[in-house]
């Protein structure tokens, strides 16, 4: 299957409202700098070299190539019977004991356990990675939900794993889920030379099926080191995955990524399971 690296993700459009959070770099999370922007004034505070961003209210809707059509690939999708309440009620889990998380602009929700090892950004939230040395954002998702935030030392904010859901329009999974997933998987890699890591092979397309069991999706993984590590990402690797859907004439992507090795993981079984829950949200 062909894997396509439009530019749609070069322009972003980041005008930010609110203060922000901003996590520190990592898959999961071993940070190499912060990028802060401020309510009232213009100011960016760089420390070291900026890698991840996490915007509030921001709006990161991709431009899609010219010329790049949409023609499903995917089996018919099948109706179901699940109706998500309004936002300002909140998304109802699907599973008994986990909490859900969705974003303020209709771009799916997905659940995570509901424990304290998970924690939950504002639905609108934006979180994604930026090249180290310039500071331009390469790659981001909204509403991120972390595993294990605070598992290394030497970066309180840095963690295991995330999720976050990605603005890909009406883009066909076959061509959204690997370009994205090469594009998160060589954000993480590059590095401050402008080269990257040598990167794992990106995966043959998974059919898979999301929202109890209703809704086909396609699943794209690819691993990779970071290609600038820092105290917590030294010697560790990261899978990316992409789970891409379409439904009522618009597509959903939800992107994880996860440190592989080291003390503690996100298990491929808890994985699945929130993969499973990855819906459209009304």
């Amino acid at each position: 299957m062909n894997n396509p690296q439009s530019s749609y993700y070069d322009r972003f459009s980041a005008a930010s409202g609110e203060g922000v959070k901003v996590p520190q770099q990592g898959g999961g999370g071993g940070g190499r700098g912060k990028v802060l922007f401020g309510l009232a004034a213009a100011l960016v505070l760089i420390v070291a070299a900026v890698a991840i961003f996490a915007f509030t209210r921001g709006d990161d809707s991709p431009k899609q190539a010219a010329g790049s059509g949409s023609t499903s690939a995917l089996p018919p999708v099948k109706a179901t019977t699940w109706v998500n309440p309004t936002l300002g009620v909140g998304a109802r889990p699907l599973k008994a004991g986990w909490q859900a998380q969705q974003a303020t602009d209709g771009r799916g929700a997905f659940d995570v356990p509901k424990s304290d090892d998970w924690t939950l950004d504002s639905t609108d939230t934006l979180r994604g990675y930026g090249d180290p040395k310039t500071g331009k954002t390469l790659v981001i998702a909204k509403a991120p939900a972390a595993f294990a935030e605070g598992y290394c030392a030497q970066k309180k904010t840095a963690d295991i794993a995330w999720l976050g859901l990605v603005n890909i329009g009406k883009r066909d999974p076959s061509d959204a889920g690997p370009d994205v997933a090469q594009k998160f998987a060589d954000a993480l890699a590059i590095k401050e030379d402008g080269s990257h890591a040598q990167e794992g092979k990106l995966s043959d397309p998974k059919q898979i099926k999301v929202n109890q069991g209703t809704i086909p999706a396609l699943e794209y993984t690819i691993t990779t080191p970071v290609g600038a590590p820092d105290e917590c990402d030294k010697g560790k690797h990261y899978e990316v995955r992409t789970v891409t859907f379409s439904s009522g004439g618009k597509s959903y992507q939800l992107v994880a990524v996860r440190i592989t090795d080291g003390p503690k993981q996100l298990s491929t079984e808890t994985l699945e399971e929130i993969i499973s829950t990855f819906r459209p949200s009304n």
